[in-house]
């Protein structure tokens, strides 16, 4: 049985390292640039020409795709596409909002949407709510597979082969600080966009259109655009409606993240933030923690490890949490669940929720007194996340979700 794997991502060869363990699997994988298709036209025919052909000469059971990495066009008139010309089913993996990559083919997007709604092709998205919503803008199924991660890359063990230097903290946060909202300018949208963002960081169980048709006097431009789009052929978003759907993405990653963020000064002693754009008195790290030995070392020497999600998911979890859990350091959740325990009943603990910062303040220090407890709830973690959310489950519930049709 082969598969073959296109990406641009550095985390998937993690995935494909998993999967190569399976003997009953041969994988065949193709790493392409990040790039838009305009800047770097003649790369780029070149690689769609190459996919199409190995597609030929392989005979993959299906096309893996990423992200949306190898769907792209042929020839310079852009009609003949990767997808319809590949010859064989392609699953299209998505870990990233689609509106992400509208910009990519701006002179051919509804050329490219054609692509993503061939006969062909079968959509996963990382996040259940998307999947939903995608089956609208795709006019077919979109399942719902999460992303996972390697116990074998992420685990206690891996510290002691960081080279990296941690000092111990209470709390830590890894990720962008969105200190500025673009869309300051769209002054007629503004309060709709508000709206909207609260709506997502409020009830993420909701997609577009259950709270459009919810509050519909709350939303009468963005309403009245998004019911016009779903009525047109041949299109994923009119221009101005993808710039607007991910201005509410980054007005939502502010509201998600901030205010939150604001408060662990006030309620922690410790702390340590890394990534990009943190003001001046987070006193943040600029360093970027990829691999996962440094990753690990910085999980375990953090008493807490806050994941406060994304503007583009609306509950999908962070692959950042199942690496978490995966090497037994404890995991910390503010507000909502998260998708692997939508209703707070699993059979055994392996995080903490509070809902406010406050209330997390004050059960670092209640874990830290119970020490057996908390060393419970580690273990629990790392052996939930081999049960359910390793790599090599996500490939099974691929392969049986494919040959079930």
């Amino acid at each position: 049985m082969k598969i073959m794997v296109l990406y641009h991502t550095a985390w998937t060869e993690m995935m494909l390292h998993s999967w190569q363990e399976n003997g009953n699997i041969e994988i065949r994988s193709l790493p392409l640039p990040v790039a838009d298709w305009n800047a770097k036209p003649e790369l780029k025919r070149k690689i769609s020409r190459l996919i199409v052909d190995l597609a030929e000469i392989e005979k993959p059971l299906f096309i893996l795709d990423i992200n949306g990495a190898g769907i792209l066009p042929l020839d310079d008139d852009k009609k003949n596409w990767t997808v319809e010309k590949a010859g064989v089913p392609w699953i299209e993996w998505w870990w990233d909002d689609p509106i992400n990559y509208y910009n990519h083919f701006t002179d051919c997007i509804a050329k490219w949407h054609t692509s993503l709604t061939a006969e062909n092709i079968r959509h996963f998205f990382w996040d259940k709510i998307l999947a939903e919503e995608y089956s609208v803008w795709f006019g077919k199924k979109c399942l719902w597979l999460p992303t996972a991660t390697h116990p074998g890359a992420f685990n206690p063990a891996a510290e002691q082969y960081s080279a990296a230097r941690f000092a111990p903290s209470d709390i830590s946060f890894l990720g962008t600080f969105y200190n500025t909202f673009p869309g300051e300018n769209c002054t007629a949208w503004k309060d709709e966009l508000e709206f909207l963002a609260d709506q997502r960081v409020n009830f993420p169980e909701k997609n577009y259109f259950k709270i459009i048709n919810e509050c519909p006097e709350k939303l009468p431009l963005f309403g009245t655009e998004i019911r016009n789009a779903v009525e047109k052929s041949g299109k994923l978003f009119p221009e101005k409606l993808s710039c607007r759907r991910s201005l509410v993405n980054s007005l939502t990653e502010i509201k998600r993240r901030n205010e939150i963020l604001e408060k662990i000064l006030l309620h922690f002693n410790s702390f340590f933030f890394a990534g990009d754009n943190w003001p001046e008195k987070f006193k943040a790290s600029g360093k970027k923690i990829y691999r996962p030995e440094d990753l690990t070392a910085r999980y375990l020497n953090s008493f807490i490890n806050l994941d406060l999600g994304n503007g583009q998911s609306f509950t999908g979890t962070n692959m950042r949490s199942y690496e978490i859990m995966s090497c037994e350091a404890l995991l910390a959740y503010i507000g909502k669940f998260p998708d692997f325990d939508p209703q707070g009943k699993l059979n055994r603990q392996i995080y903490i929720r509070a809902s406010s910062c406050g209330e997390l303040a004050e059960l670092c220090s209640f874990y830290k007194r119970e020490t057996e407890l908390c060393r419970e709830i580690k273990k629990n973690a790392r052996k939930y996340i081999i049960e359910n959310h390793t790599w090599a489950n996500r490939l099974k519930t691929l392969l049986e979700s494919f040959l079930s049709k």
